[in-house]
């Protein structure tokens, strides 16, 4: 683990550090980790209860459930499968970089990246579970948190075009409608 890392981790909850322990043994094939020269046997941890509120526990579920599996029949061992390709190569991926960086401006990125994580690792039906997912909850790619990303980007192109699109939109009629409606004062006068 890298020193960012560690440092994440002291600040998640334990169901949070579970997972990421789980994700890394279902990624690397070693169901342990060395700390401090010993080996942290997590799979003898307690899973937090499960809940529809806290998706974690269920995909940490999923992934000791998948670490387990050897005497399924093939339907429900290429489910398990599924289900745990999902956890560790979008869900966690998603959850970890939103703990990484949880400002405002980085939430459009985030969804860019679910949908980018989904189509490299998702089967079709499974994209479209994914994709209704974010249509109801995706409320930070509204076009205004959009732009906003684009003024806190690293890149000055994206920034300056960021700057652009605000002023294009400040020029045009529809913003002085917008601003006519929004303060009730009219911005053009009628001669």
């Amino acid at each position: 683990c890298s020193i960012c890392t560690l440092l994440i981790l002291k600040k998640m909850s334990n169901d949070s550090v579970l997972m990421y322990k789980y994700c890394v043994a279902v990624d690397t094939g070693k169901p342990y980790l060395f700390r401090n020269n010993k080996i942290d046997r997590f799979v003898d941890n307690k899973i937090g209860p499960c809940s529809t509120a806290r998706w974690i526990t269920f995909g940490t579920r999923i992934l000791r459930l998948y670490m387990s599996s050897s005497s399924y029949n093939n339907h429900t061992k290429e489910i398990v499968e599924r289900l745990a390709t999902f956890t560790v190569t979008v869900y966690y991926k998603v959850f970890a970089n939103i703990k990484l960086k949880h400002r405002l401006t980085d939430a459009p990125v985030h969804i860019y990246d679910q949908i980018r994580l989904a189509n490299e690792n998702c089967q079709p039906e499974e994209r479209k579970i994914v994709r209704q997912s974010i249509q109801q909850n995706a409320y930070m790619a509204h076009p205004e948190s959009v732009i906003l990303a684009m003024l806190a980007d690293k890149n000055d192109k994206v920034r300056n075009n960021g700057v652009s699109i605000i002023l294009q939109i400040r020029d045009s009629e529809a913003y002085d409608r917008y601003v006519e409606i929004q303060s009730g004062v009219k911005t053009t006068s009628e001669d």
